[in-house]
């Protein structure tokens, strides 16, 4: 088994999707690495080592990084190679800023719109995380990934549900690079807030909520710890 277990992990995506092609394959496995962080920002890629751990040639693998520089996970720095991409202030701040227009706007709407098997959702998802322990930091991510996700789908609104879904790597690639287990109890208290929002149906506190979370998240983003180019 390779450091980055791409046996299994090859063989479940051919089980998931039979016919994937070899590109289509080493994108998933090169972003799932980024997104989980299993190569952390400012890593190096090394194109020859990437196409021996995954058993294919390297034309794949250039064809996947390019995409991936495309989307801004990946960064060519001269001649020194590719590397994962060090989010900036700039990039934190654009990002936080086009999730919270999206947001604001859907939880406005979702307070008239959220049904009751909606709001069961959310708060399933706020108990499940409130019940993750500090080892559980991917657990943890990945709830509030759903929540988010689960929120704007309240608006019922398929433009705004498209606009949000563009970016969801990105989040989840800024929200990897800045969430530490010992945020979890403000970032439970901050989801309460927005849920008890919804269920007061209060379209003003629903609208707060949302803003402060989404302005805390840009500053956990700010003082996370640094990453430098390899």
């Amino acid at each position: 088994m390779s450091e980055f277990d791409y046996e299994r992990r090859i063989q479940q995506k051919r089980e998931e999707q039979p016919f994937i092609g070899q590109t289509d394959l080493v994108y998933a496995l090169l972003l799932e690495d980024i997104l989980l962080h299993y190569r952390l920002p400012g890593s190096k890629i090394n194109q020859d080592e990437l196409a021996g751990l995954m058993g294919v040639s390297r034309s794949p693998v250039r064809d996947a990084i390019n995409r991936l520089v495309d989307k801004q996970f990946l960064i060519k720095r001269s001649q020194n190679g590719y590397f994962i991409y060090i989010l900036t202030p700039k990039d934190c701040l654009y990002l936080i800023e086009y999730r919270t227009a999206i947001e604001r706007q859907a939880v406005v709407l979702a307070v008239n719109r959220a049904t009751a098997h909606d709001l069961n959702r959310l708060r399933r998802n706020q108990k499940e995380m409130t019940e993750c322990g500090p080892a559980d930091w991917q657990r943890m991510l990945d709830l509030d990934t759903e929540f988010h996700d689960l929120l704007v789908c309240c608006s019922k609104n398929d433009y705004l549900i498209r606009a949000y879904r563009a970016f969801t790597d990105q989040y989840r690639f800024l929200r990897n690079a800045s969430l530490t287990a010992d945020m979890h109890t403000n970032i439970v208290l901050r989801h309460r807030n927005i849920l008890l929002a919804l269920e007061a149906k209060n379209e003003e506190l629903a609208d707060e909520a949302v803003r402060i979370h989404l302005k805390n998240n840009l500053e956990d983003s700010i003082v996370a710890q640094d990453y430098t180019y390899d």
